[in-house]
C-alpha cells in the first residue's frame, strides 16, 4: 500500500526563518520551529495570547512566506455558524450548473453532478480556504 506524500511548503527551518524575515516578522526559534513542524506534519498553528502580541502578524508573515493568503476568522462569544462559515447558496449553485451546461454544451444528468465550489460557497470562509491553494492552511488565529 502506497502512502500519500503531500508536498511541504518549507524544506528547512532556515527557509522558514528567512521567509518570516523577508515578510518583516522577527521570529524567535520557538516560532520558527513551530511553523516548520506544523508544515511538515500538515497541521495548523493555533496561536493564543493577548491583543497586540503578534498572533495575526505571524499568520500574515507565514502566509507571505508560503505565498498564500490568510482567511481571518475573529472568534468571539455568540458567533454563529452562519457568520463563521457561511451558507450554501442553492440558487447560485443552480445558476453555475446551467452556465456550465451552456458553455460546455453538456447537460448534467442531475443538478448535483456539477459542483463549482468557488461560486456557490463565495461567502463561506472555511470552504474558500479548502478550495484555494490546494486547501493547505498555515496559521489559524484564536483570540
Amino acid at each position: 500500500m502506497a502512502l500519500r506524500q503531500e508536498a511541504r511548503v518549507f524544506l528547512s527551518i532556515q527557509e522558514v526563518g528567512d521567509g518570516l524575515r523577508k515578510a518583516g516578522y522577527i521570529a524567535d526559534s520557538v516560532a520558527t520551529i513551530t511553523v516548520f513542524l506544523a508544515d511538515s506534519l500538515h497541521r495548523p498553528v493555533f496561536s493564543e495570547g493577548p491583543a497586540g502580541s503578534g498572533k495575526t502578524q505571524l499568520a500574515y508573515a507565514v502566509a507571505q512566506a508560503a505565498n498564500t493568503k490568510v482567511e481571518r476568522l475573529q472568534c468571539y462569544e455568540g458567533i454563529g455558524e452562519d457568520k463563521a462559515i457561511g451558507k450554501f447558496d442553492e440558487s447560485l449553485q443552480r445558476l453555475c450548473v446551467q452556465l456550465k451546461a451552456k458553455v460546455s454544451g453538456v447537460v448534467p444528468a442531475s443538478r448535483n453532478q456539477v459542483k463549482q465550489p468557488e461560486s456557490p460557497f463565495a461567502g463561506c470562509r472555511v470552504l474558500r480556504v479548502v478550495f484555494s491553494a490546494g486547501g493547505r492552511t498555515k496559521c489559524q488565529n484564536v483570540s
